[in-house]
């Protein structure tokens, strides 16, 4: 399936939500949610391994890719609820959630408050906290700083990664990652400033497994230990070497134990 085929679906949130779907009906329901400034993409280098078995359903993103960008709004409920009402859309009762980064905050978010709706939980280059974080705090000022859109060198920052990544894919994804309006950026730089979901995901007990690029520069060891407390029975694994981005960097190898996991919740 080529990456830039979707298909849009109006939602009972009010916007229209632009999504890609792969794999067999008869597979195991997975969301896919990335990162802030990435869209459906950043899923298509895992997306042939995970689509084997597995029904993929990859969204962008409100305010990123193909996906309507309204002036409002941008907390992680509105981001869940999106999904929520795309779920319904897709006639989807339950699913296993993966997130990067920010769509693992909002995949954080719907497994406290829709728990009936996540039989799964992958969180990949996630933590327990966005407050207080520095590179969140250096977001927000770099977004002070954009005119329209962000510029070429935050771009190339955003997006480096300590190891390869596949050089076609990347200088796609930096084109998508430099459409996003400022509005999309301010807004959600804001939301990372305050959302927290400490008090809360604790309470999620279904499967869930957590994903580390050793070399995160994002999220770092601190933040990953405190997440693997809050979530004791969670799987865990970290990818030494790799940066944020692991399943940009590793592909196979992240999809094969991505892989190994959903087959273990169905059993």
């Amino acid at each position: 399936m080529g990456t830039e085929v979707k298909q849009r679906t109006a939602l009972k949130s009010g916007i229209s939500m632009a999504y890609q779907v792969a794999g067999p009906e008869s597979g195991a329901p997975m969301v896919l949610l990335h990162g802030l400034g990435d869209t459906s993409r950043s899923w298509s280098l895992m997306l042939p391994e995970l689509a084997k078995r597995n029904r993929v359903y990859i969204v962008d993103l409100r305010g990123h890719g193909e996906t309507e960008a309204p002036a409002c709004c941008y907390a992680l409920a509105d981001l869940g609820y999106d999904v929520i009402t795309f779920m319904d859309a897709m006639k989807i009762d339950s699913a296993i959630i993966g997130g990067h980064s920010l769509g693992s905050f909002v995949g954080q978010h719907l497994a406290t408050t829709y728990p009936s709706r996540v039989r799964g939980l992958i969180l990949i280059g996630s933590a327990d906290t966005t407050v207080g974080n520095e590179a969140v705090e250096w977001l927000w000022e770099q977004t002070l700083t954009f005119e329209k859109t962000p510029p070429p060198a935050f771009v190339d920052e955003w997006q480096s990664n300590p190891t390869p990544v596949n050089a076609e894919f990347l200088a796609k994804v930096k084109t998508e990652t430099a459409a996003v309006p400022l509005h999309v950026w301010k807004s959600v730089a804001r939301t990372l400033l305050t959302a927290d979901s400490r008090r809360f995901i604790g309470e999620f007990k279904s499967p869930a497994m957590i994903l580390w690029g050793e070399k995160d520069p994002m999220f770092q060891s601190a933040s990953r230990e405190r997440l693997r407390q809050l979530l004791p029975h969670a799987e865990f694994k970290v990818y030494p070497n790799l940066g944020h981005n692991p399943h940009w960097e590793s592909p196979e190898q992240v999809a094969g134990d991505i892989d190994v996991f959903i087959r273990s919740t169905a059993e």
